[in-house]
């Protein structure tokens, strides 16, 4: 992982989410996309067009900016808009972007599995968020889904000449509370023989208000927390709409930075309310935001997110 701090300024982001879909197949209890009833109050829902996605490349064509990664996923299923092999496509013949990486629960990749073939991106990552049926069956309705995932992952990877031809398939456990050392052996003997590697992950740690409890139990920690988070510094993250927000932690679009249907990602990257959500974190300001105010998420980010130093001893505005 890049050194942040040895990086910083950024002259374009090194990290951007595209979000396809913030629609979604699965109703998981750890995602606000889960709770289908209470997110349409909160946030405008949808897929994102093929002509706006073409717009975010010519900007980063006309820009000259080459992204180490871009994250075709957010807030929902990639794999629930049908133009998912044609974004793939004008990502990768852009020459944009140094990797292509998606996560998916991986219940629809049946639908793309020869395309993903032709057209791959770099990384495929499927969240699998049980060993049992009966844990499938409470997110996503159905038990059978664990055995369809399963069986899509091993179509996939069969189709793929050789262990390391791309697409890289990477299934990720999501360790919740509760989770045996004998959940955690069936899914190494289950995955191993058909993936590129596997990866462990505790819940995704959501913040902002929300009525249920996303986490399910679980609190990321880290042996040194962070000061300051480092996302507005070096990522940007574009919703289905167009609205950019500031991180990939927004789920209720409630911290917007611009709009890419009226912006160029240049104007947005450079603009005053990025401009301004650094300069909070810079002067301590931060704690007043209504949002990232209360965010507990970036402090247990990797060492090598740690841009402290770098944020809180710069004398002038960043």
């Amino acid at each position: 992982m890049l050194d942040l701090k040895n990086s910083l300024p950024l002259k374009f982001p090194l990290g951007l989410a595209v979000d396809p879909s913030n629609l979604c197949n699965f109703e998981c209890k750890f995602c606000p996309t889960g709770f289908r009833g209470d997110i349409k109050k909160q946030r405008e829902n949808g897929q994102m067009s093929l002509d706006l996605f073409s717009k975010i490349i010519n900007d980063l064509i006309q820009w000259d900016a080459v992204v180490d990664n871009l994250k075709l996923w957010k807030d929902g299923e990639p794999f629930a808009n049908k133009n998912i092999i044609q974004m793939i496509k004008i990502a990768r013949e852009s020459k944009r972007f140094n990797r292509i990486t998606i996560t998916t629960n991986g219940a629809l990749l049946d639908r793309f599995s020869e395309d993903l073939i032709s057209f791959p991106p770099d990384k495929i990552i499927v969240s699998i968020l049980s060993m049992r049926g009966s844990d499938y069956a409470l997110h996503s309705r159905n038990a059978n889904n664990l055995d369809k995932v399963i069986k899509n992952i091993s179509y996939l990877y069969k189709l793929k000449k050789n262990k390391n031809d791309l697409p890289l398939i990477y299934p990720k456990l999501c360790i919740f509370e509760g989770m045996t050392t004998e959940d955690e052996n069936n899914f190494k003997n289950t995955f191993s023989k058909i993936s590129d590697g596997l990866i462990y992950t505790k819940p995704f740690n959501w913040d902002d208000s929300h009525d249920k409890d996303l986490k399910l139990g679980s609190v990321n920690k880290a042996t040194v927390p962070l000061k300051v988070c480092p996302y507005p510094h070096y990522t940007m993250n574009i919703n289905f709409n167009g609205l950019v927000s500031i991180c990939c932690v927004d789920w209720s679009h409630n911290v917007i930075i611009g709009d890419i249907t009226k912006e160029s990602l240049r104007e947005i990257w450079n603009g005053k309310a990025l401009k301004q959500i650094r300069e909070d974190w810079r002067t301590g300001n931060i704690v007043n935001h209504k949002i990232c105010g209360k965010c507990n998420f970036f402090k247990a980010l990797p060492n090598a997110s740690n841009i402290d130093d770098y944020v809180l001893k710069t004398k002038s505005p960043l």
